[in-house]
């Protein structure tokens, strides 16, 4: 009988990265012949991401999990967001729609809302997974009952983390008493490793034992694997002979940096697609993000998609001539799917995705938001040399499989 294994990550967030990895790690599992299961944990941090326009969720979302308190600035996020979700009313029951029914591609456990129904659960399993994704980030911890360093002693089942990771770009920031947490809990692991290279070496020392580095589990896979859950959108958006910009922005200020760019590579013929969400909130931020979209909507002629699926972000990707992104998997399909591509770095969240381009030789395609159009223009043709990148990737491949199976059936790493 095939061991029974747990997956435990943000497998609930509507968006496309935490899906995907989410999908890919599930999918390796089982071609080790383990009966997987995603464990459908639904902690606090949950109601405060989901879209909502309940008053008290949008309080603890936007007064007490807020880096920015102040009155002011808590009314104008919240009246904000309402007006977003009856504007988006919609899109929302359509994103929600489609990633519920994504999610029967998984097994998934019965809905769990707190720690002791989860010890419950993963007390039957032979061994747990935590991971990928930002399951350590100090402020998600808090809002999920720090259910993600599994807080609690176990029976006979074993912990393991695989390509966790913190989320933030200074671990040397986090307060010591929640330093304290990590440390005792961690140490109760059989085995880890984080996604970024760099907090390794940061754990290692924190919890007195060998951390190792993997890989995102949507690197585990190939773009040939990837590319047969890819899906056309739905509809007519471009000729289907023409070549275009894929820009994927997790942030509407990004459209702003980059309107003179896109004029010059729609001067040569290329068509602009783009992904975004402005969002009116701050409320007068919200009104001039608005006013700019009608102006390059109706000035550069970029197709707007206001919301894509998992697997039409991985068609859109794939069949581009060029990609645009702040995203952090946004920038590794684009490796995966041999594109060139440059990446805008996200303030303050920019570690994982350089830790990922140095890994892989590819630090020259990260710019910062003050690159001038020229210079942006030099780094999207400056070719690629995806035979020495693949090679590079195949041995972190190969690495992170040896850890997930070591780890789950014995033995050492390499």
């Amino acid at each position: 009988m095939p061991e029974k294994v747990g997956l435990l990550t943000f497998h609930w967030a509507p968006h496309v990265g935490a899906y995907l990895q989410t999908y890919a790690l599930y999918n390796v599992l089982r071609s080790f012949n383990f009966d997987v299961t995603v464990i459908n944990f639904l902690p606090k941090l949950y109601t405060i991401v989901k879209p909502t326009t309940n008053l008290r969720d949008l309080l603890l979302k936007y007064y007490f999990v807020s880096e920015k308190r102040s009155l002011s600035s808590t009314v104008r996020s919240v009246a904000g967001e309402v007006l977003t979700q009856l504007f988006y009313l919609g899109f929302e029951r359509r994103k929600k729609a489609i990633y519920e029914t994504y999610a029967t591609l998984m097994k998934l456990s019965r809905r769990i809302l707190s720690l002791n129904e989860l010890r419950e659960v993963i007390n039957a399993l032979d061994a747990i997974i935590v991971g990928s994704d930002q399951v350590w980030n100090p402020l998600y911890l808090r809002y999920s009952d720090y259910a993600y360093l599994i807080p609690f002693r176990l029976k006979g089942t074993r912990k393991i983390a695989y390509a966790a990771s913190f989320g933030i770009d200074y671990l040397n920031s986090i307060p010591s008493y929640l330093l304290n947490i990590y440390r005792m809990w961690l140490r109760d692991f059989d085995a880890i490793s984080v996604r970024e290279q760099s907090d390794a070496v940061f754990l290692s020392k924190l919890v007195g034992k060998e951390i190792a580095h993997t890989l995102d589990p949507t690197l585990l896979f190939n773009n040939d694997w990837w590319s047969i859950h890819a899906l056309p959108l739905g509809g007519r958006l471009l000729d289907d002979n023409a070549d275009y910009v894929f820009v994927y922005n997790l942030d509407y200020d990004m459209m702003k940096l980059l309107e003179q760019f896109l004029n010059k590579l729609r001067k040569k013929g290329l068509a602009i697609l783009a992904y975004y969400m402005p969002r009116p909130f701050p409320l007068k931020r919200g009104v001039e993000d608005i006013k700019h979209l009608v102006k390059i909507r109706n000035n550069l002629s970029i197709t707007f998609v206001e919301y894509i699926s998992p697997f039409e972000f991985l068609w859109l990707v794939k069949n581009a001539k060029y990609v645009i992104t702040n995203s952090y998997h946004g920038t590794i399909f684009s490796i995966l799917f041999e594109k060139s591509f440059i990446v805008v770095l996200p303030q303050g969240k920019s570690k994982r995705i350089l830790d990922l381009l140095d890994l892989l030789g590819l630090r020259e395609r990260a710019i910062s938001v003050y690159c001038n159009v020229d210079r942006l223009q030099q780094i999207m043709m400056e070719e690629i040399d995806y035979d020495l990148v693949m090679k590079r990737l195949e041995f972190y491949r190969s690495r992170s499989l040896n850890f997930l199976s070591s780890a789950l059936l014995g033995g050492q790493y390499a």
